[in-house]
């Protein structure tokens, strides 16, 4: 037990190393953390990375808990009239590379001799990119804050199109019936209930806390809340990444958005 509370101990010093050396050199602290997991996994074995290791146990959990916390502290810093800026600009541009970065992996058909829909499955996957590498490399680098809202909300909207897309294509390679319909609606169901799960839990907990006692701990509640809404949205398959996102943006500026919508 000592062991993991001593790499846990290393892992965060370092990662405080990474940031300073991406503020003073530009080199990105994910790709240090990872080159520090390589060397403790497969090159030194000092941690077990096989089949049944404990870490391989917490990782989904882990990385969904960095995800959250990471798309929080994106959502409550950004400007809101940087979304209604970019909005368009992202949807388009989100799209467009994604759907040729599907079509790119068609040049695998012929040369590892796949089928069609497998490629494009490849494609689909390889074409996410994850938010929470986004949001960290972005945050340290001085960025204008509508380039830095474009890229954030891509990622986000991105994530919602691999799980979306893949799923579709795995049906279509099942023989499972589809319709264009079908599919049209799972998106816009998906992003829908996101967005208004998102502004009507942080408008209730908005309310909330201004009337319950927090013992100067409100920010632990509503990191509790941040989870609720995430799984909830998980649970009902909507995109619960999305929907932190959506409640931070909204909890960080329900006082503007009377005055935005006025003006």
């Amino acid at each position: 037990m000592y062991d993991a509370f001593f790499l846990l101990g290393i892992t965060i010093i370092l990662g405080w190393i990474s940031v300073y050396v991406l503020k003073k050199y530009y080199i990105s602290q994910v790709l240090l953390l990872m080159l520090f997991g390589f060397l403790l996994g497969p090159v030194l074995n000092i941690v077990d990375t096989s089949d049944g290791a404990i870490i391989r146990s917490i990782y989904p959990f882990m990385s969904v808990l960095a995800l959250i916390i990471l798309l929080f502290d994106a959502g409550i810093s950004f400007k809101l009239h940087n979304i209604f800026q970019t909005l368009n600009k992202t949807t388009v541009f989100t799209c467009l590379v994604f759907i040729l970065s599907v079509l790119c992996t068609l040049i695998l058909v012929p040369i590892l001799d796949l089928d069609i829909l497998h490629a494009m499955i490849i494609g689909a996957t390889l074409g996410g990119i994850s938010s929470a590498i986004v949001v960290s490399m972005l945050e340290p680098l001085k960025v204008p804050d509508e380039t830095s809202s474009l890229i954030i909300l891509e990622s986000i909207i991105n994530d919602v199109l691999v799980i979306i897309s893949v799923f579709v294509l795995i049906q279509i390679s099942q023989a499972s019936p589809l319709s264009i319909n079908a599919v049209l609606n799972d998106i816009i169901a998906s992003f829908s209930i996101a967005i208004i799960f998102g502004v009507a839990a942080a408008y209730v907990w908005y309310k909330l806390l201004s009337r319950i006692p927090t013992f100067g701990f409100d920010y632990m509640l509503t990191l509790a809340v941040l989870f609720i809404v995430y799984a909830a949205n998980e649970a009902i398959n909507s995109s619960g990444g999305l929907s932190v996102f959506v409640f931070s943006l909204a909890f960080a500026n329900f006082k503007q958005i009377p005055e935005y919508f006025s003006s």
